[in-house]
């Protein structure tokens, strides 16, 4: 099998991709050390930076949130609800209460042309879980690196022990 590079581009507006999903033709981007959702078209061109939650400018340095007061935002998939297309970014859940948190995004619509953002606290569920040994082995430590979605289930993937989570 040969595989070639179609097209190079130096995205200098986003910081990192941590987590990556295609829906109806646009990539949808987040970053562990971005308060952004990034929309780009197929080719590459930047469509939207759309604001997950606001964070302060001391906190940055350039355009990267600081290492100990990022949300970590480490996982971004699709689901449907109502019929709707959303975006379910989760934080890993990760050594501080600021990445037990989730970002539900209702992408936009013919009749409302905006990304709807709720931020959701994650901290009881993500406590509850590092309290099962199934979920996080003997160390009880929390590090969701990736989530996916079929129609009945939610499966997130924790990197402390190389468990695959079905919900």
């Amino acid at each position: 099998m040969n595989l070639s590079v179609l097209k190079h581009v130096h995205l200098t507006t986003i910081p990192s991709a941590s987590a990556v999903e295609v829906i109806n033709g646009n990539i949808y981007i987040v970053g562990d050390d971005s308060s952004f959702l990034y929309v780009l078209k197929y080719d590459l061109t930047l469509l939207a930076e759309v604001p997950l939650y606001k964070a302060k400018a001391e906190d940055f340095v350039g355009n990267r949130i600081l290492k100990k007061k990022k949300t970590d935002l480490e996982c971004i998939t699709k689901l449907a609800i109502n019929g709707y297309p959303h975006l379910l970014i989760l934080g890993s859940g990760s050594k501080s209460p600021r990445r037990d948190v989730a970002f539900l995004v209702k992408l936009p619509t013919p009749y409302n042309r905006k990304h709807l953002v709720w931020e959701i606290s994650l901290v009881k569920w993500y406590s509850f879980l590092r309290m099962n040994e199934e979920v996080t082995g003997d160390s009880g430590v929390l590090n969701f690196e990736a989530a996916a979605t079929t129609d009945d289930y939610l499966y997130v993937f924790n990197r402390e022990n190389n468990a695959a989570l079905r919900f």
